[in-house]
């Protein structure tokens, strides 16, 4: 997985970006997240930009837990672009493991896309962070059915037997059963526009 280890401002640009692309570039995606869904990420962006990833998690988890693409899509996207860390069983201390970060990006994305009535952007972004240049011929699998099926549910359990991803139903579970809270693992100071 490649994280974006530039300026801050680059990273908060790129994380604004992909947070916003359904508002931005599909706008009846606005329409169909509803006034509270949008409300809720605008709140959990001032969290995060001020590093208090916990709260951040703990805010949109509700909605991402419900499948609601939007929360799904916002925590994919903290965890991939400021560096947020769900919560866990296993106590961290530093860097924690990328390739389990990784794997629950993938799974969040992977929902988003399942559960979005425009789907595009979601997989526009899994194309962007999982597809492009990899060698992997499981993500080529299922890169191969996003495009080719029009049953989603079908690739999602592609992704399962291929074990790129686990049942959203055990992803739940481990979340909701951890001890040890949602935290931001690599710190910076958050870019502020004048």
């Amino acid at each position: 997985m490649h994280y974006c280890h530039d300026t801050v401002k680059n990273i908060n640009k790129i994380f604004r970006r992909v947070v916003f692309c359904f508002l931005l570039f599909f706008p009846n995606q606005g329409a169909l997240a509803g006034d509270g869904v949008v409300s809720t990420i605008q709140r959990a962006n001032r969290l995060i930009s001020n590093r208090d990833c916990g709260k951040a998690w703990s805010m949109v988890w509700p909605l991402a837990r419900q499948r609601n693409p939007y929360g799904l899509a916002w925590l994919g996207s903290a965890m991939y672009f400021a560096f947020m860390v769900p919560p866990s069983s296993h106590q961290v201390t530093g860097k924690p493991n990328l390739q389990n970060i990784h794997r629950d990006v993938f799974t969040l994305w992977l929902h988003a896309w399942r559960h979005a009535q425009d789907s595009r952007p979601q997989r526009q972004i899994l194309n962007d962070i999982f597809f492009v240049g990899t060698e992997d011929p499981r993500y080529l699998t299922i890169k191969k059915c996003m495009l080719s099926s029009s049953d989603k549910e079908a690739c999602v359990n592609v992704a399962i037997s291929l074990k790129l991803t686990e049942q959203w139903s055990s992803f739940v579970r481990r979340i909701e059963r951890a001890n040890n809270p949602a935290y931001c693992w690599m710190q910076y100071k958050p870019f502020k526009s004048r």
